[in-house]
């Protein structure tokens, strides 16, 4: 898998580290936290249901830290980079086509009971064209509602709400994540303490989204996995197939990408899948602002 570097590149992934590092440093300080730190590599399939197609290689880097700063109040801080090949196929490797993107998320959980978690999250994300000035690329932001509750002891079930917007105005200040909103769900059902996997659903629209008259629409679905490996430290294998369906409604013009990944992650501060949702393990944010506004200048 051939991913060129580039400057802008480089500093969003050394952004990303520094927040990965950061909940390690303090883990080591005090063991009340649950985190993990992951590496995932896989094949994104990319369809504009049009004339372009590829078949491209992609990696993530991501981690979280949640800890308790009150007997019944968890914070939790999540983080992630991510690098699509695009470049290397020739239907994709124009200037304004999709290079990188990452994001951060701060989550603050009320715990109403052993079994449920309530509170709200802040997320920021921003993305990489693969050779446009930085003031024309599109970042997002969001503010959002967070539940999540165990139904018994291997089922978890969750849900965020959340609105946003952009930052900054890319190439034109009617197109990307404007007025964005935002809805996802989850099921997550623990194998006994060796597997988790988790079924995700997501919808979100902005509007406008391309032209300053075109809303836009966004569907997917991820399902999951994750098993303990036979080793001393709490490794974990992770897996997962992803199906994203990016759509500029009035524009016509729509974006498919069908994704599989395979990595590890490291686990601190529990040794299981479930041991660390019971902990207050982050589940991340709502990943489809991020695609929306990475592909945004394609769909224009």
């Amino acid at each position: 898998m051939r991913i060129p570097p580039s400057p802008s590149s480089s500093l969003m992934l050394a952004t990303t580290l520094a927040v990965l590092a950061l909940p390690a440093m303090v883990a080591a300080q005090d063991t009340s936290g649950v985190g993990d730190i992951g590496l995932t590599l896989g094949y994104n399939a990319v369809d504009d249901l049009d004339e372009d197609k590829a078949g491209v290689g992609f990696g993530v880097i991501e981690g979280s830290y949640s800890f308790h700063v009150a007997p019944r109040v968890l914070l939790g801080f999540d983080a992630n980079w991510r690098m699509d090949d695009l470049s290397s196929d020739p239907d994709f490797d124009s200037d304004d086509d999709p290079d990188s993107q990452y994001g951060l998320g701060m989550h603050a959980l009320w715990e109403l009971s052993p079994d449920t978690r309530l509170g709200g999250f802040l997320a920021y994300g921003d993305t990489k064209m693969q050779d446009e000035p930085r003031n024309d690329q599109y970042d997002y932001y969001l503010i959002g509602l967070e539940a999540r509750h165990f139904v018994n002891d291997d089922l978890m079930l969750y849900g965020q709400l959340a609105t946003g917007d952009k930052g900054r105005n890319g190439q034109d200040d009617e197109e990307g994540f404007n007025d964005g909103k935002a809805v996802r769900l989850g099921a997550t059902y623990f194998m006994g303490d060796q597997s988790a996997f988790t079924l995700d659903v997501e919808y979100a629209t902005a509007d406008p989204y391309i032209d300053g008259d075109d809303k836009g629409e966004f569907m997917g679905a991820t399902l999951s996995g994750e098993t303990r490996l036979g080793t001393q430290a709490p490794l974990l294998a992770t897996y997962y197939l992803r199906y994203d369906d990016l759509d500029s409604t009035t524009e016509g013009d729509k974006v498919t990408e069908l994704s599989v990944g395979l990595g590890i992650k490291y686990v601190f501060g529990a040794n299981t899948s479930r041991d660390a949702a019971r902990a207050g393990r982050s589940i991340g944010t709502p990943h489809l602002p991020a695609r929306a506004s990475i592909w945004t200048e394609y769909l224009d």
